[in-house]
């Protein structure tokens, strides 16, 4: 069971690392995305046909799709948040493991208790699965919604402030809990 869990944990860790290197070597234009909205018009009236599409009785097809309109818009995504959360992720994954090796080592020898309260498995463990759960996971999912909800909806993400309160923020709870769990 261990080491499937282990083993489940290494594969997201080389996923978050393929995902920072992939964001960080896509450019700008890699990352723009291109939507292009036609609109047909009929040449007799002018106005739109009901289906979007020129009539099959109008026989002057050709000036009516040279009169068509096209619009490209360019996005420019904030992968700099994203790029946060997957390098947080990244590191709370290598702590946790850490953790996770060191209780591991604990429960073997029982000398690397180094004799003080507070480093002992018991309460050691709860900052293992703590940082392997919420700090890992969760920024992994984090940097999952904002990568993908940009590209789905087609937009930027409403406020930078926002999304960077929440990383700082999240990263703080994380820290109290690591600071405030072998405590109790």
């Amino acid at each position: 069971m261990d080491v499937l869990v282990l083993t489940v944990l290494l594969s997201l860790l080389l996923v978050a690392i393929f995902l920072v290197f992939y964001l960080k070597d896509a450019g700008d234009e890699a990352l723009a995305v291109w939507s292009k909205t036609h609109y047909c018009h009929s040449a007799k009236s002018g106005k739109k046909s009901a289906s979007g599409r020129i009539p099959a009785s109008d026989n002057s097809n050709v000036e009516a799709l040279m009169k068509s309109t096209v619009t490209t818009r360019t996005i420019a995504y904030d992968d700099q948040s994203v790029r946060l959360f997957v390098l947080a992720a990244i590191a709370w994954g290598f702590v946790g493991m850490l953790a996770g090796v060191l209780i591991a080592f604990q429960m073997n020898f029982p000398l690397l208790n180094f004799e003080t309260p507070y480093l002992t498995f018991g309460r050691l463990r709860p900052l293992h699965t703590n940082a392997a759960i919420f700090a890992f996971v969760g920024n992994m999912m984090f940097a999952g919604v904002y990568h993908s909800t940009q590209r789905l909806c087609k937009v930027r993400l409403a406020s930078d402030f926002l999304t960077r309160f929440h990383f700082w923020g999240w990263q703080l709870i994380i820290v109290l809990a690591a600071i405030t769990l072998p405590l109790v």
